[in-house]
């Protein structure tokens, strides 16, 4: 956060390069689309391929969930 925020953005992409790889939690890869601290960073192809993937990994699990509840596998 820090690192995006003062404009370094080889540590900011490395720290959310790492990050990514061991998967976003709690929602920040919707935080970071609002949090001021990632402007400088949001137009940045980089950016949003690792957004992206974060979200496309995360709408996976979410389906192997519901395929799970259907199954009677897991239940709310």
């Amino acid at each position: 956060r820090m690192h995006a925020f003062q404009g370094n953005k080889k540590e900011a992409f490395r720290y959310l390069t790492a990050y990514s790889k061991r998967g976003f939690n709690w929602g920040w890869d919707d935080f970071i689309l609002i949090d001021p601290f990632f402007e400088s960073l949001r137009e940045d192809p980089e950016f949003k391929s690792i957004v992206q993937q974060a979200q496309e990994d995360k709408a996976a699990l979410k389906a192997q969930v519901r395929e799970m509840e259907e199954r009677g596998e897991r239940t709310i």
